[in-house]
């Protein structure tokens, strides 16, 4: 008889602290992103979910700053995150999501 070897190879799961912010308009965010395994990189899109925020984009790397606008009312954004294992090629089958709240600048 033969013999089959499979080897399951775990999937990276991705953290992002914090994992929301509220800032300001002009403001920067900057979101550390983390992995339960190591030698992991992370891609990110962006999501509007109301509001006009300008300054996000997607991207790349192992944490999101940016610096984000509204003009008007307040814009909310998630950044849709996924982890990929590069010693193994397994990306997380479950992106996390990150959101950013950006209030308009009070004038007085």
């Amino acid at each position: 008889p033969s013999v089959l070897t499979v080897t399951v190879l775990p999937n990276p799961q991705a953290t992002a602290t914090p994992s929301s912010a509220t800032i300001c308009s002009g403001q920067s965010v900057n979101y550390i992103l983390n992995s339960n395994l190591p030698n992991t990189t992370f891609s990110w899109t962006v999501q509007n979910v109301s509001g006009v925020v300008s300054g996000a984009s997607a991207g790349s790397g192992n944490s999101i700053n940016q610096t984000l606008s509204v003009s008007g009312g307040q814009g909310i954004i998630n950044y849709i995150v996924t982890p990929v294992n590069t010693t193994t090629g397994c990306s997380s089958l479950s992106p996390i999501t990150v959101t950013a709240i950006v209030d308009p600048q009070i004038t007085v």
